[in-house]
C-alpha cells in the first residue's frame, strides 16, 4: 500500500508543463546552418543566430538521400561515403541531442530497399547508439513509412519494403505515423481551452477528415497512443502539435514563430500538459540575416519559462520517455522507524510486455510528501541521489530524482 502522504508528481519538480521541439531535417539549407541554430537553442554561446539560449532541443537525422535535391545526410546520396554531417551526427548521437531517426532517408522519389534499413541499423549499433524516436518523412514514395495509412509500408510483413524486424530487434520505442493537433498540450488537465480545441478537432474529425480509415486526431488528447502495427508489433504512436489554429502550413523557420507564441507557450503551462512541437527549424533560413527576430523574443520567453521552473524543455525522446515512465510507474512506500522509503519497481507494464527500467531514466521522477527530509528513494536495493525540494506553486513539498539537462558538445 502507497503511504496517503505520498503520491507522484506529474513533471519533475517545479515544472508545471513540459515542451520539446521535434526537428524534422529536410530542407535544412547547410551544415553550418544546422550547427549554428543547434548551438544557440542548447548553449550559452555568442552564435550567428544571436547569444545562446541554454535549453535542450535535440534533433531528427537522414542516412541518405535518394532525391536530386541538395540535402543534410549522413552519408553522400545513396552510397557509403560519408558527409561531413556523419561526424557531427556521431557526436550529437553522443550527447543525445541528435535522437530521432526520420527514416532511413528521404526517397520522394522513390526506390527504398531493406537495404538501407540494414546498413543504418549497423552504422548505429557499430557506435554503440540507441535511438528510440521515429519519425514518418515524405510523400507515399516513402514506403518506408510506419503506420496504419496508405503506402505505409515498413511492418507489413513480406512487403518489399518491410524492415520493422529490425527496427524492433534494435530498440525503436516511439514512432510518429502522421497524428497531429492543435490543441495546446496533450495528457493535460481538462480545462475550458483544452474541452474546446477537442471539441474542433472532433468537428474536423467527422466532417473534413471523415474519410481518413485512420484518424489523423487522438480524440482523448494523449500524448502517446499504444499502436498495433501490420507485422504484430506493439509500439506508442505519438502526436506532435501543428498549430493551434487549423490552417495549412509549411512548419518552417516562420511558421515556428506562430507556434512558440508566449500565448501559446503560457495556455500549455495553464494546461498543464505535454508538446511535441512539429517543426522544420532551418527551413526557410538560407541566410542566417533571415532568422526572424519575433522568434528569437519568443524563444527567449520560452528560456525565461524554463529557467523560472515554469516549463521543462527536454528532446523528443526525453519527454516521450519520461511520460510513459512516470504514467505507468509501479512504487510503493512503507515507514521505516522513522523513515518513510519509496521503493520503484525495476519495471514498468506497457505494451503488453514488461519493460525493464535502468537508474538513468528515472529522472526527474518526483514524490510529493509531508515531510522530504524523512524520505528517501530506492530502486533495485540502492537508495538513489535526491533532491529535498521547497513547497512548488501548489504549496506541496516533494523529493525527487534530480533531471539533468544534456550537455551540449562544442562543435
Amino acid at each position: 500500500m502507497n503511504n496517503n502522504s505520498i503520491s507522484l508528481r506529474k513533471f519533475p519538480y517545479p515544472y508545471r508543463a513540459a515542451l520539446a521541439l521535434a526537428n524534422d531535417i529536410d530542407n535544412t539549407p547547410s551544415l553550418e546552418m544546422f550547427l549554428q541554430m543547434m548551438k544557440l537553442l542548447n548553449s550559452d554561446s555568442q552564435t550567428s543566430l544571436g547569444k545562446g539560449l541554454g535549453l535542450e532541443v535535440g534533433s531528427s537525422f537522414w542516412f541518405f538521400n535518394a532525391t536530386k535535391s541538395p540535402q543534410l545526410s549522413y552519408f553522400k546520396g545513396i552510397d557509403s561515403i560519408e558527409n561531413d554531417f556523419a561526424v557531427v551526427c556521431r557526436e550529437l548521437w553522443n550527447s543525445g541531442h541528435i535522437d530521432v531517426l526520420h527514416t532511413y532517408g528521404d526517397f520522394d522519389e522513390g526506390g527504398f530497399k531493406r537495404k538501407f534499413a540494414e546498413k543504418s541499423i549497423n552504422e548505429l549499433t557499430k557506435y554503440g547508439v540507441k535511438i528510440q524516436t521515429w519519425i514518418n518523412h515524405g510523400n507515399k514514395n516513402n514506403l518506408q513509412n510506419l503506420g496504419l495509412y496508405d503506402s505505409q509500408s515498413g511492418a507489413i510483413p513480406h512487403h518489399s519494403a518491410y524492415h520493422f524486424d529490425l527496427l524492433k530487434s534494435y530498440g525503436i520505442r516511439y514512432i510518429w505515423s502522421g497524428k497531429m493537433t492543435h490543441v495546446i498540450g496533450q495528457d493535460a488537465n481538462k480545462t475550458l481551452n483544452i474541452r474546446a480545441k477537442n471539441f474542433l478537432q472532433t468537428v474536423l474529425a467527422n466532417f473534413k477528415y471523415r474519410h481518413c480509415e485512420e484518424p489523423l486526431f487522438d480524440l482523448q488528447n494523449r500524448l502517446r497512443i499504444k499502436t498495433l502495427l501490420q507485422d504484430g508489433s506493439l509500439v506508442w504512436d505519438f502526436q506532435r502539435f501543428v498549430n493551434a489554429w487549423g490552417q495549412e502550413q509549411i512548419l518552417d523557420i516562420n511558421d515556428l514563430t506562430k507556434q512558440l507564441k508566449p500565448s501559446i507557450v503560457k495556455t500549455l503551462i495553464t494546461n498543464a500538459g505535454y508538446l511535441i512541437v512539429y517543426t522544420h527549424m532551418c527551413e526557410g533560413l538560407s541566410d542566417f540575416k533571415q532568422f526572424p527576430l519575433k522568434l528569437y523574443d519568443h524563444l527567449k520567453f520560452i528560456s525565461k519559462m524554463y529557467q523560472s521552473g515554469k516549463l521543462l524543455i527536454a528532446t523528443t525522446t526525453r519527454l516521450l520517455q519520461y511520460s510513459e515512465i512516470q504514467q505507468n510507474l509501479i512504487w510503493q512506500s512503507r515507514q521505516e522507524d522513522q523513515i518513510t522509503k519509496i521503493e520503484i519497481t525495476s519495471y514498468i507494464e506497457v505494451l503488453d510486455e514488461k519493460y525493464k527500467l535502468s537508474e538513468n531514466i528515472l529522472e526527474g521522477l518526483t514524490f510529493y510528501c509531508d515531510s522530504p527530509e524523512k524520505v528517501i528513494i530506492s530502486f533495485k536495493d540502492k537508495n538513489l541521489k535526491i533532491h529535498r525540494n521547497p513547497k512548488d506553486y501548489m504549496g506541496k513539498y516533494s523529493v525527487s530524482i534530480p533531471w539533468k539537462k544534456l550537455e551540449y558538445p562544442d562543435l
